[in-house]
């Protein structure tokens, strides 16, 4: 996918709620790094009532699975799955910074943000929206994280240890004469 970055004009501040933007949920803040998986990579980041999953697919063109799950009262929950390539799995957890596809600079212009990428995310600073802003309010289908250095270190460990892809040469065929 394809990057443009933003001139720090362009950066726009979100409408503010209290302390976080307001299309962000204040729950996200509390949103923690529970554990790292092995097989396949990825890591679980997890609130009480929420949780969001990252893990490898093989996949050539968008290699990680990001999948949430909210818990809005005793039997109403959102779900969702987003495969992102990798550019955007960084750009998404502050790895990368001012960064818009060329289909999401409206999002920054109508919601504020330092980076965003339609249909996958959007962030300020550390207030991170997947797939999408919401109204910062429970009932959202979207999930708020708000990132802290383990979560962003956890993310680039993650990048940084996927396996990479293996190339297999076929095999010489035999001819029986």
């Amino acid at each position: 996918m394809e990057f443009e970055s933003l001139n720090p004009s362009e950066v726009k501040r979100p409408e503010w709620h209290l302390y976080h933007p307001d299309w962000f949920h204040s729950h996200g803040n509390r949103m923690r790094l529970e554990s790292q998986l092995n097989n396949p990579p990825g890591l679980i980041i997890k609130a009480t009532a929420a949780e969001l999953v990252i893990s490898h697919v093989w996949n050539r063109v968008a290699p990680w699975s990001v999948y949430w799950n909210i818990k809005h009262s005793q039997d109403e929950f959102a779900r969702g799955t987003v495969i992102m390539p990798e550019d955007i799995l960084e750009a998404a957890f502050g790895l990368k910074d001012n960064l818009v596809t060329k289909d999401s600079r409206w999002m920054i212009e109508r919601f504020g943000g330092t980076s965003s990428a339609q249909r996958y995310f959007i962030r300020y600073e550390n207030f991170l929206n997947i797939p999408c802003p919401g109204t910062g309010h429970d009932g959202d289908p979207n999930i708020s994280i708000g990132l802290d250095d383990e979560i962003k270190a956890a993310v680039k460990g993650l990048i940084e240890a996927k396996p990479r892809a293996v190339t297999i040469r076929p095999r010489r065929r035999l001819v029986v004469s």
